[in-house]
């Protein structure tokens, strides 16, 4: 039986519910600013032997614009068999949809709460496919899988962004097929299939298995363009296709240019801000839960959910914690000094920053060495020191962000231990008060008012 039943069975209800969500269209608008990224998945041999479900996800990329309506059709290849479709669980979405018994694709119809603010550069997952592949799958198979705008019962595709605009061709040359393929390991490969680029980088490409010559060029120069040795550089937002012709093989990699910066906590030397209008992103490596991110000098740079905001020029240090894995990383806010139109009289001398010499932060809090004894913390119990381990760590932190962010319980002890300014309250001030300890900026605990 081809056809999963529990498709079957929801084709007979799509009817109503589509009716109740759909919006009626509007006359099409020129809008070129939404996409839908189809992921291309490589299954080794080794993965093909222990199992033969491989998951496919779909992207959204809404460019500034979002979408709050949308049908559309995946069609895929005849050989696959369509498993479940697992949708992204945001508050809002509410897609319904049904297989098509004499094709082999499947219509979406419904809406979302995909808003600008994070339907943007394919940062947004918006449901996931999970394909069996067949049981003849051997190495070199390559299965499609695309965007169709030929829909169920005579319907069209279409898109609403958040301007209400719809334009029904949006994504018929804005979308990145997707596919399911076996390499041959001894096949020419290319070291990535997709990339994701800051507009101005350059990524190198690097071709394996091939001595022979080789051909590179980009179907959208403009957005992302590669020179005779596979370096690709990212020139403005958009999404590209890089082609490597290697001998009777033909290779692709799908570039995405974001119009956002994108950075990973990981990482040694200080990401710099120099745009108050550029949007700076931090992300945390494959978090299996929630990140909890704070910065050392919130008065210089912020952070909320990965997005930096610089407040004034200086050094700070970013945290993330997910499941109590912890990475830091320098931050320098480096924006280009207001114009005044008072003559320059006596210009004070400005030090320049240097990436390789992140200054001492020293002036927002100046601390009052406790002179006595805090009674209310057991004798095994030190100021700051929640886990009672007998030290003050960068674990004291994150438990007691933890408790504040996503209310982990701590004991009355820890309560106690926490308290490291002694003021009643337990708060982010203590939180930040106690990773300055911990980086030495504090030279004791408690801090005593």
């Amino acid at each position: 039986m081809k056809k999963s039943a529990f498709m079957r069975c929801i084709a007979v209800a799509v009817t109503s519910a589509v009716a109740a969500i759909s919006l009626p269209i509007m006359p099409a608008a020129a809008v070129q600013n939404i996409s839908l990224n189809i992921a291309k998945v490589q299954v080794t041999p080794s993965q093909l032997e222990e199992s033969r479900t491989v998951a496919v996800e779909l992207h959204i990329d809404g460019n500034e614009e979002g979408f709050l309506a949308a049908e559309f059709g995946i069609a895929y290849d005849n050989r696959l068999l369509l498993d479940s479709v697992v949708q992204d669980t945001a508050p809002g979405n509410l897609f319904v949809y049904a297989d098509n018994p004499d094709s082999d694709y499947i219509w979406f119809s419904g809406a979302s709460a995909t808003k600008a603010a994070s339907a943007t550069n394919g940062r947004y997952t918006l449901m996931t496919l999970n394909f069996t592949l067949p049981e003849t799958a051997v190495v070199g198979d390559s299965y499609y899988i695309g965007y169709t705008w030929d829909g169920l019962d005579g319907k069209d595709a279409y898109w609403y962004s958040d301007k209400g605009v719809n334009e029904a061709e949006t994504l018929s040359g804005h979308s990145i097929t997707g596919s399911i393929s076996i390499p041959d390991p001894q096949a020419p490969k290319l070291s990535d299939s997709a990339l994701r680029m800051n507009r101005g980088e350059t990524t190198k490409l690097e071709l394996s298995n091939h001595d022979g010559v080789v051909n590179w060029f980009s179907d959208r120069g403009n957005i992302a363009d590669v020179d005779n040795d596979g370096n690709v550089t990212a020139y403005n937002p958009g999404t590209a296709t890089i082609y490597c012709i290697a001998g009777t093989s033909m290779l692709t990699c799908d570039v995405t240019v974001t119009k956002e910066y994108y950075y990973s906590i990981v990482g040694d030397s200080p990401i710099t801000l120099t745009d108050p209008e550029n949007e700076v992103y931090v992300e945390y490596p494959s978090p299996q839960g929630m990140v909890v991110w704070m910065s050392t000098r919130p008065d210089i740079v912020t952070i909320d959910n990965g997005l930096l905001t610089g407040v004034k020029n200086g050094t700070a240090q970013i945290i993330g914690t997910c499941n109590n894995v912890t990475y830091v990383r320098a931050v320098i806010v480096a924006y280009p000094e207001p114009e005044t139109n008072e003559p320059e009289t006596d210009p004070l001398q400005t030090e320049s920053l240097d990436e390789t010499d992140v200054p001492p932060l020293t002036d927002h809090i100046e601390p009052t060495v406790a002179s006595v004894t805090d009674t209310c913390l057991p004798p095994d119990r030190t100021s700051g020191d929640l886990n009672g381990d007998g030290s003050v760590s960068i674990l004291d932190v994150i438990i007691l962000n933890q408790n504040l962010m996503i209310g982990t319980p701590i004991d009355e002890s820890a309560r106690a231990a926490a308290d490291v300014l002694r003021d009643g309250v337990i708060n982010e001030a203590d939180s930040l008060t106690i990773l300055k300890y911990v980086v030495e900026l504090v030279p004791a605990l408690p801090i005593v008012p």
